[in-house]
């Protein structure tokens, strides 16, 4: 039994590559400063059907403030200055 209303197949029908892309890039742009374009022939999804991107674009925070995190212990900055400076890139990017 599915949890899913209405045909299995039609919902995993648009699990494209390319779909899936313009659903990441529709989360970024809704959920951080990130200057994102879009395509003039390409269809911003709205973002309800984006909802699937949002994880990705939590990765690409995370991976911004654990960057700057990392370079500044790289420097040999106290840790709590790092974890400040993680914060910072963080609250930057959203």
């Amino acid at each position: 039994m599915s949890d899913f209303s209405g045909d299995e197949s039609a919902q995993t029908a648009d699990w494209t590559p390319a779909r899936l892309l313009r659903e990441v890039k529709a989360s970024l742009g809704f959920l951080t400063r990130l200057p994102v374009r879009f395509g003039e022939d390409e269809v911003v999804p709205q973002l309800a059907s984006a909802v699937r991107g949002m994880p990705v674009a939590g990765l690409v925070v995370g991976a911004i403030a654990g960057l700057a995190g990392a370079l500044a212990i790289g420097l040999h900055l106290p840790p709590l200055a790092a974890a400040g400076l993680a914060m910072a890139a963080a609250c930057l990017v959203t």
